[in-house]
């Protein structure tokens, strides 16, 4: 009980018992799930997905959101305050049928829609979490002809309207019956997933990662292995500095649990800037590093160097890094060089998504002195070609605003067959 509460409200009961998560939207609305359930008269009472809206005073009001086939095993809601729900694979009366993730997507007034996200014939989903592009990452169990238990890890990708993609991010494992197998999923801020592993039978237990490469392609690493009396069973906690925290059940030279941590490596970003004589976008045999040139993350994503944003200065061939980061996502800028434009990248910066321990590539900054290029025919077949369109120096964007426009032709003709002055 929290310090110095003497009161326990009971807030709303039920016929039957209700499931164990329970979820609270922005605005202070508690929801929750309520199990299927036979009356003594035989009639099946079907599982729920219920609301609790707060109303004057201590009052609260419940309504019934949806009816479902099958027990709720997760229920995860986002900031939309929609919902996400697993089932189990049997109905009230012990048939089994296919578990399914459900949204309940919520309308105007109090309407609310239900809707299929994915079906698994087989297979149960469980652990369900959402990243913030609004993807689903989750785990599934199953049973083999030998009785052991199979695992999976999923993801279920967000696409247009109410279309989702599944796929499988690792190799199905396999557990002794009985063992809680993966357990304990988290995700950071730069998508990648951590987990738990323990087998009883064979005394196995670790914490893993998966981490996201190119295309849908997830690399596994083991972080840490422990033997079957440290093993970890339940959830693990992500800090924001990217350090993860457990529990061993049996951990400890008494065997009676322990509480560990696993400290994350720093992380670094690196990249380049260059000389672009050729003012083409793209770094050519010859073309060297420029030095001297301030790299900054830009925290508040507001396109300027702010004090407190970190910085870093190119060396002599170029190269800049930024080190002992947290996980997350950094916008990586260039304070442009006096009497340069830019050319690369394309917006002037890049997003660089960071892992615990992870040595992440930076944007390579592109800048041509501005004296010497000469401005022709040449421009305004660019500005022609990219006009309306995001560009860089590279593409006809003149002043620097990140846009091919009016504005730069207006500035083609004033300095036409000569370099320009300035920027802007």
């Amino acid at each position: 009980m929290p310090k110095g509460s003497t009161t326990i409200n009971t807030l709303a009961l039920f016929d039957w018992t209700v499931g164990p998560d329970l979820v609270m939207d922005a605005s202070g609305n508690l929801y929750g799930t309520m199990n299927g359930y036979q009356d003594v008269n035989g009639n099946v009472v079907a599982p729920a997905v219920f609301e609790l809206s707060k109303g004057s005073g201590s009052s609260w009001a419940i309504s019934n959101l949806a009816s479902l086939n099958s027990n709720i095993t997760t229920l995860l809601i986002n900031a939309s305050g929609n919902l996400y729900c697993t089932t189990s694979p049997y109905d009230v009366n012990g048939n089994p049928i296919e578990s399914m993730v459900f949204e309940l997507s919520k309308g105007s007034g109090s309407a609310w829609t239900l809707s299929t996200v994915a079906s698994f014939d087989g297979d149960i989903p469980q652990n369900l979490l959402m990243d913030a592009s609004g993807n689903l990452y989750g785990t599934t169990i199953a049973s083999d002809v030998y009785g052991n238990s199979v695992q999976t890890v999923f993801d279920l990708l967000k696409g247009s309207g109410s279309s989702w993609t599944l796929d499988t991010l690792a190799a199905p494992f396999s557990f002794a019956n009985g063992s809680p197998g993966l357990v304990g999923l988290v995700l950071d801020a730069s998508g990648n997933l951590y987990g738990t592993i323990f087998d009883y039978a064979n005394g196995v237990g670790s914490v893993y990662e998966l981490s996201q490469g190119s295309g849908s392609s997830w690399a596994l690493t083991t972080l840490v292995s422990f033997d079957w009396h440290n093993g970890p069973e339940g959830n693990l906690i992500l800090d924001p500095s990217g350090n993860l925290y457990g529990t061993n059940p049996y951990g400890g030279d008494l065997e009676d649990g322990a509480v560990f941590e696993l400290v994350a490596q720093p992380s670094q970003i690196t990249g380049t800037a260059w000389n672009d004589a050729n003012h083409n976008g793209t770094q050519d045999p010859g073309e060297g590093g420029l030095a001297g040139v301030t790299v900054f993350l830009d925290l508040n994503r507001d396109g300027k160097l702010d004090p407190g944003d970190p910085t870093a200065t190119t060396d002599t061939s170029g190269s800049y890094t930024f080190t002992g980061l947290h996980p997350g996502t950094y916008t990586v800028r260039q304070v442009l060089p006096d009497g340069y434009a830019a050319t690369a990248p394309r917006g002037y910066s890049e997003t660089v998504r960071l892992g615990a321990g992870e040595n992440a590539a930076g944007p390579s900054f592109g800048d041509v002195r501005i004296s010497s290029v000469t401005l022709g025919f040449d421009y305004l077949l660019l500005i022609a070609r990219n006009y309306g369109q995001a560009g860089t120096f590279a593409d006809g964007d003149l002043n620097g605003d990140g846009l091919v426009d009016f504005d730069d032709l207006v500035l083609l003709a004033r300095h036409y067959g000569r370099p320009l002055r300035a920027l802007r």
